[in-house]
């Protein structure tokens, strides 16, 4: 609650008040506080999963959330999507998207139903419907939950650096194969 507070004060009262090179240092600030509000809705989701002991019905709410109340929508093709919109390779609309999830206070449906299939593929939920979770009192220290919160910040940014540097790698062999398609034309060919 306190950082959604802290949030909320930086977006209404301080930055609009500041001059713009005020803002620069405020913005790693509040892209953190953002991703950590968008985190909530995460945690939201799987909660939903585990009270209504089926993570389907969570997914069909958020279809539908995206989609409208649209005849015909099919969950499988909506988690497939969720799937492809994760895995897109086109390096352009990665960072089209990327833009506008960092600025957004809430996760797109697509990426919470991705995060929600991907948290049961991982058997999590599974473990935890089975009795198999940390009870009250028996919390791991604070040092631990930070060593996991940093172990887990580590992969997802490795792997985004994964996808992002092999998107750079093949969108610079593509610009190569273009320069070299347009230097191999005779002079004066102008095709495309």
């Amino acid at each position: 609650v306190r950082y959604r507070t802290t949030l909320e004060l930086l977006l209404r009262f301080t930055v609009p008040r500041l001059p713009l090179m005020g803002r620069v240092p405020l913005q790693a600030l509040i892209a953190a506080l953002l991703a950590w509000y968008r985190a909530a809705e995460l945690s939201c989701d799987r909660a939903a999963a585990i009270a209504l002991r089926d993570p389907l019905p969570t997914c069909r709410a958020l279809m539908k959330l995206a989609g409208g109340g649209t005849e015909g929508l099919s969950l499988d093709a909506f988690i497939q999507q969720a799937d492809e919109y994760v895995e897109w390779d086109d390096l352009f609309d990665r960072h089209q998207r990327l833009g506008r999830e960092l600025g957004s206070t809430h996760p797109f449906p697509v990426r919470r139903v991705y995060e929600l299939t991907r948290w049961v593929k991982s058997g999590e939920y599974d473990r935890i419907m089975a009795g198999d979770y940390v009870r009250r009192g028996e919390e791991p220290p604070p040092s631990a939950e930070f060593r996991q919160a940093v172990d887990h910040y580590t992969e997802r940014f490795r792997e985004f650096l994964e996808r992002t540097a092999g998107g750079l790698d093949k969108m610079s062999k593509q610009f190569t194969r273009w320069l070299e398609s347009f230097t191999s034309r005779p002079d004066g060919d102008d095709e495309g």
